[in-house]
């Protein structure tokens, strides 16, 4: 009898353990629905009065991931002066090795290949659209003004390689510290979105978070978040000109204008408006990244025709911003 009863008392308390689990598991998940509904609802009307200057040093995802974030930005009463250094394909290693290089050409020679560089600015007090200025070094525009957020990313085929951050992440941070005139910046890590082999997307955000926590970052732009969230949506997926990559152009290297580029702009311009702490959210955000509306603010090259841009997207769009921003370690399907 008391063997009998001491089994017993042993799967009661198991059975305890496991609900009291499974109400914590349930309560935990309420709050995170709690903080999403309290968030896409808590936006403060009316517009407000801020400028912030931000320095970006990537490649392409950069560039793409920017290209609509100033006019965002504007709805809501903020301008903004962007300058963007890029060069295709860039990397920390070569963005440590190339940090001098101010080749008047255009291109330069990383790793034996030609890739373009390009030097874009926009200063939204005074311009309406992009402008491609002659190239400077990477340490030139990091010394030209006093940033207020400086940018940095890993090439997208590297992210998930934990290896290739060092050493050159390190010495790309005392590069910025050492050149930079305004020392109360935010040191800010951009999420590229990967290319690569079955579940590199998951290894990818594991690997950066490591990354973040590593590091002396203060802001993080969780745009391959956003963008894989929004690849395991079945409607959004299956945008783009790619026959491989969703949410791809049709050179299966950079997002497609029109919405996939307005998920990652979003994303963008949340990160960017939490650091302000004013109040707003994207949501309800009336952009809408058609193709004239793109022609209008060109200046940054193009990928492929806009697509995607409906209200029901959209509005997808803004809950993968807003949710990217609030996990932004965490791969979940946008709905």
């Amino acid at each position: 009898m008391m063997n009998r009863k001491s089994s017993f008392d042993t799967i009661l308390v198991s059975f305890i353990f496991l609900m009291i689990m499974l109400l914590s598991i349930s309560c935990d998940k309420r709050m995170e629905d709690v903080k999403f509904s309290v968030k896409i609802q808590s936006s403060v009307p009316g517009l407000v009065n801020k400028h912030i200057n931000i320095c970006v040093l990537g490649n392409s995802y950069s560039n793409d991931s920017f290209c609509y974030v100033p006019f965002i930005l504007k709805e809501y009463g903020i301008t903004c002066k962007i300058e963007i250094y890029y060069r295709g394909s860039l990397s920390l290693h070569d963005l440590d090795e190339q940090w001098l290089d101010d080749d008047e050409t255009g291109r330069a020679d990383i790793d034996g290949k030609d890739h373009s560089r390009l030097h874009f600015r926009i200063d939204t007090r005074k311009d309406r659209k992009w402008k491609l200025l002659n190239n400077q070094s990477a340490k030139a525009i990091v010394s030209s003004d006093d940033w207020d957020i400086i940018s940095i990313q890993q090439g997208g085929r590297r992210c998930q390689f934990e290896e290739t951050y060092y050493p050159y992440l390190d010495n790309v941070i005392k590069k910025i510290d050492d050149s930079c005139l305004n020392h109360g910046y935010k040191l800010t890590w951009f999420m590229a979105y990967n290319e690569g082999r079955d579940n590199a997307n998951k290894e990818s955000v594991e690997t950066q978070k490591k990354i973040v926590e590593e590091f002396p970052f203060e802001l993080v732009f969780p745009v391959a978040t956003a963008v894989f969230s929004c690849q395991e949506n079945e409607v959004i997926s299956e945008l783009g000109d790619s026959k491989y990559r969703k949410m791809y152009a049709a050179d299966n290297v950079h997002l497609q204008e029109g919405l996939p580029c307005y998920v990652a702009s979003l994303t963008v311009a949340q990160s960017i408006m939490d650091y302000l702490e004013i109040g707003k959210t994207v949501v309800g955000n009336t952009i809408r990244p058609t193709q004239g509306w793109i022609e209008s603010i060109s200046g940054i090259t193009p990928n492929g025709q806009s697509i995607g841009v409906t209200e029901e997207n959209c509005s997808l769009a803004q809950r993968a911003a807003i949710q990217a921003n609030l996990h932004p370690f965490e791969i979940i399907p946008v709905q």
